[in-house]
């Protein structure tokens, strides 16, 4: 585990500096408000407090060796705690925002083209990225969306198993393909170009789609290749994996057990396009 670290600032004018000596908790659950709390010396009123994805961040309550706030975590995941004064930094620390995994509202999901991991996902009451084996959390009759970090892929209602060709929802989608033009977007984002072992989406990645970018999911089959070509070659991406290529990839999964990013048994599929799910 990461240590907190802080910083004490020297005295000047005769005027004490203001120290961090922790912070409690250090995990809170998502969308449950928590209240925090700072010890340290002499804190005044200048001493401010940063965590980010955490809603309505308000400072209850503050004397000069102690101050408490509180928040709502928003998504699944680890955050930096910053405890400042003027534009000093005094402190950090790692805060987890976990799940509830005893609250029987709360499932977990798979994404699979095999297992892909770092892949955003948003739901009305949950949100995060996915872990190593493509885990995400999601609630009941909920729909999810993912995302390559701010570029949309689509949504489809929270299930036990999302395999990519699930994203296929309607007449337009299937007759598009939808969910192959996503499955060769991942695995020609994969960290190490071999998409059988898993699905990483790295830093590389996560810059290109830092912001949304102009590609043409919904367009022509033309129109997409060339349109993802250029994107990833931009970022530095120079092997793009074929829609082909990617479809094969894909459909060894979807009626498949995935455990670590690889089928245990996989069963008759029907190259449709389309998962075969009911």
């Amino acid at each position: 585990e990461e240590c907190a670290v802080h910083s004490p600032v020297p005295a000047i004018n005769n005027v004490v500096a203001p120290t961090i000596t922790g912070v409690s908790p250090v995990q809170a659950t998502v969308g449950v408000t928590t209240t925090f709390t700072l010890t340290g010396e002499n804190l005044t009123d200048t001493v401010q407090v940063s965590l980010p994805d955490c809603d309505a961040l308000t400072v209850t309550a503050r004397n000069s060796t102690q101050i408490t706030f509180s928040c709502k975590p928003l998504s699944i995941s680890p955050q930096k705690l910053v405890v400042s004064n003027s534009s000093t930094e005094l402190f950090i620390a790692n805060v987890d925002f976990i799940v509830d995994k005893n609250n029987p509202k709360i499932l977990e999901g798979v994404f699979v083209d095999s297992a892909v991991e770092n892949l955003y996902y948003k739901g009305p009451s949950l949100s995060g990225k996915t872990d190593k084996n493509g885990k995400f959390y999601y609630e009941e009759d909920q729909n999810v969306e993912f995302y390559v970090n701010k570029q949309p892929l689509g949504s489809v209602e929270g299930r036990p198993y999302v395999y990519v060709h699930d994203l296929n929802q309607g007449v337009f989608l299937r007759s598009i393909d939808f969910g192959n033009r996503v499955a060769a977007l991942l695995q020609s984002l994969d960290e190490d170009a071999n998409p059988a072992n898993g699905i990483k989406l790295g830093d590389k990645a996560q810059a290109i789609f830092a912001t949304p970018k102009p590609l043409e999911l919904y367009g022509t089959e033309s129109d997409f290749n060339s349109s993802l070509t250029a994107i990833l070659m931009d970022g530095g991406i120079n092997k793009v994996v074929s829609l082909a290529d990617a479809k094969q990839h894909a459909l060894q999964y979807t009626s498949a057990d995935i455990v670590g990013g690889c089928p245990l048994a996989a069963v008759t599929v029907t190259h449709t396009g389309q998962a075969d799910v009911d």
